[in-house]
């Protein structure tokens, strides 16, 4: 390196510096690319939880009004059968959407919840039928 002058010394030097800050400069942006597409990847998935869940919800919901329907319109045999049958539409409809909504969660005491709401549900459900 003696025989060089100062100036191509500076020369290489700012050129060694420039490639380290591009090679830097790319693998920062390698990691974040990385990361963006793992965060969408969890978002992504807990969206899809949420709507699983607003879905569940609804469902219910529904379940819950044609029993009602079922009390207070179903005196005749013809309303009796239309109304147990959407009944029994938004009862299979609940466990479909609970038993995907348990599945696509990976916290354990929520997947515990969402299990025990399942079996409530179908408990809830023979007790429906009894009630027949």
């Amino acid at each position: 390196m003696n025989g060089f002058s100062i100036k191509t010394k500076v020369n290489a030097l700012t050129g060694f510096c420039l490639v380290v800050a591009l090679t830097g400069t790319l693998v920062l942006l390698w990691w974040m690319q990385v990361n963006l597409e793992r965060d969408q990847a969890v978002l992504t998935s807990y969206m899809r939880q949420m709507e699983l869940a607003r879905v569940q919800q609804l469902n219910f919901k529904k379940q819950v009004q044609e029993w009602k329907n079922v009390l207070l319109r179903g005196h005749s045999a013809r309303d009796f059968e239309q109304y147990h049958d959407s009944f029994l539409k938004q009862e299979s409809l609940v466990q479909e959407n609970g038993r995907a909504l348990s599945g696509s969660l990976t916290q354990p005491p929520i997947r515990a919840k969402a299990d025990e709401f399942l079996k409530a549900h179908e408990e809830l459900g023979r007790r429906y039928r009894s009630a027949w």
